[in-house]
C-alpha cells in the first residue's frame, strides 16, 4: 500500500510537471517506473497517466485545463481529487453535516477492509476558532456527541480542533487561518464502536 501511495504521489506530481510544462512523456514514465516498479503510460495529449502495479491500477486525470487533478483506483473505489475542480464525493454521507459556505479544495476516499472513509479539504471566510465553533454546533446539532476538542493561537495564526461521534460516524475537524480564510480538513470513518 505504501508503494502504491508513492506512485500516486509521484505520478501526481509529474501530471501537474506535465501540465506545466509539457515536458516528454517517456522521461516522467520511466521516473515513475523507477519510484515503484510498475507500468506507467502516460498520455499528456488527453491529459491521463496511466499506472499498473502488482497493487492495482489508478488513473490520473488533468480537468481540462483547470489545474485539477483526479487520480483514480482501478476499482473506483479510492479517489483522490484536488484544484478548482474539486468536489464533494457523491457518496459523502448525508448526516455529517458540511460547514455553511465552504467551498471543497480536494477530497479523497478510500476503502480497506470493506470500510470506506472520506477525507475532505473545505475553505471557509472567518476566523479558525469561530468557524470551529460554527461547524461544531452544527454537527452537534445534527446528533453527534463532542469527544475532544482544542485550540490555540490568535489571527493569522489561530488553529482548532474537535473529534466527534454518533452511532454511525466519527468525525475529525482540523482548522487553521490562512489570511481572512480558514482552512478546514474533515475526515469521517465509519464508526466500528457505534
Amino acid at each position: 500500500m505504501r508503494r502504491f501511495a508513492t506512485l500516486v504521489l509521484a505520478a501526481a506530481l509529474a501530471g501537474v510537471g506535465l501540465a506545466a510544462c509539457g515536458d516528454d512523456d517517456k522521461a516522467a514514465e520511466e521516473i515513475i517506473e523507477q519510484l515503484g516498479g510498475g507500468s506507467v503510460d502516460i498520455d499528456s495529449d488527453d491529459g491521463e497517466i496511466k499506472i499498473q502495479t502488482e497493487d492495482g491500477d489508478l488513473t490520473i486525470s488533468e480537468d481540462g485545463g483547470s489545474g485539477s487533478f483526479t487520480v483514480e483506483g482501478e476499482d473506483g473505489e479510492d479517489t483522490v481529487s484536488f484544484g478548482s475542480g474539486a468536489e464533494l464525493p457523491e457518496d459523502w454521507p448525508e448526516d455529517v453535516p458540511l460547514p455553511e459556505d465552504a467551498e471543497v479544495q480536494g477530497s479523497y476516499t478510500q476503502t480497506v477492509d470493506d470500510q470506506r472513509t472520506w477525507t475532505i479539504s473545505l475553505v471557509v471566510d472567518g476566523d479558525a476558532v469561530e468557524v470551529t465553533e460554527a461547524y461544531r454546533a452544527a454537527i452537534e446539532a445534527a446528533g453527534f456527541t463532542i469527544d475532544s476538542e482544542m485550540s490555540g493561537g490568535s489571527g493569522s495564526e489561530a488553529f482548532a480542533s474537535f473529534s466527534a461521534s454518533n452511532d454511525d460516524w466519527m468525525v475529525n475537524a482540523i482548522t487553521g487561518s490562512e489570511g481572512d480564510q480558514v482552512v478546514m480538513n474533515l475526515m469521517v470513518a465509519p464508526n466500528s464502536a457505534g
